[in-house]
């Protein structure tokens, strides 16, 4: 397994294709002890969800289905999964959440 840390969490996952690998790389992290997180790689089951969404690819499935039972796992952690921008001002964080493609970005 690679190390990870992500939200303040050690993570240990073993990503297997570019997509996962590429995004997680820049949290590798080679702290010793046990991780808060584990996320093991399930090759059978990105393929049965493949075959349920099959317009996302196999590389697709393993970064959405990992990043899902991260969140879910997060929740332990009482943390959360948002998506949102956000600006500082004054020293306070102002997170805008929406839709994707509402323009988050092009507002912040």
């Amino acid at each position: 397994m690679n190390r990870f840390e992500i939200a303040g969490l050690t993570v240990d996952m073993d990503p297997h294709m570019s997509m996962l690998k590429n995004r997680a790389r820049h949290y590798a992290n080679h702290k010793a002890g046990e991780a808060d997180i584990t996320i093991p790689y399930r090759e059978e089951w990105y393929r049965e969800k493949s075959k349920l969404h099959p317009t996302l690819t196999f590389e697709e499935n393993e970064y959405v289905w990992s990043g899902e039972e991260f969140y879910l796992k997060l929740l332990l952690f009482r943390g959360f999964m948002l998506h949102a921008s956000a600006v500082v001002y004054d020293g306070n964080a102002y997170l805008f959440s929406a839709p994707s493609g509402t323009g988050k970005s092009t507002h912040t």
